[in-house]
C-alpha cells in the first residue's frame, strides 16, 4: 500500500512505486520477440529541435495478443503499446540529426 503524503519522502515513494507497477506488469505478461510482428513507420514528424513523433502500423497475422512496439533511435529505446486498430506512436528525443530510427514488434502473451 502506498501513501502519497507532501514532503520529500512522497517523490521516492512515487518513482519506486512507478518502478514496482512496471515490473509487476513485465513479469505478469512477458515479451515474446516474434518475426511475425510486421511493423511499419509511417510518419517522423519534428514535435522541436529536441523531440520527435514516430508514428505507424503494427500487426500479427493470427492476432494472438497486445503487440508491443520498440523504437530505437541514437542510444535510446522507446516501448509503446499497439492499439486494437494496429496504430502506435511514441515521443522520442532527438539524439541525433540523420533521421535514422528502427522499430521492431513483439507479442505479450
Amino acid at each position: 500500500m502506498f501513501f502519497f503524503n507532501k514532503g520529500k519522502e512522497d517523490k521516492n515513494m512515487n518513482k519506486y512505486g512507478a518502478i514496482l507497477i512496471l515490473g509487476a506488469i513485465s513479469f505478469v505478461s512477458p515479451v515474446i520477440a516474434d518475426d511475425q510482428v510486421q511493423v511499419t513507420i509511417e510518419s517522423l514528424t519534428n514535435a522541436d529541435n529536441r523531440a520527435m513523433e514516430v508514428c505507424g502500423n503494427a500487426s500479427h497475422p493470427s492476432s494472438a495478443g497486445p503487440l508491443m512496439v520498440t523504437v530505437e533511435h541514437g542510444p535510446a529505446s522507446y516501448s509503446t503499446l499497439v492499439s486494437k486498430k494496429g496504430k502506435w506512436c511514441v515521443l522520442i528525443k532527438r539524439w541525433n540529426y540523420s533521421g535514422t530510427v528502427e522499430a521492431e514488434g513483439s507479442l505479450l502473451k
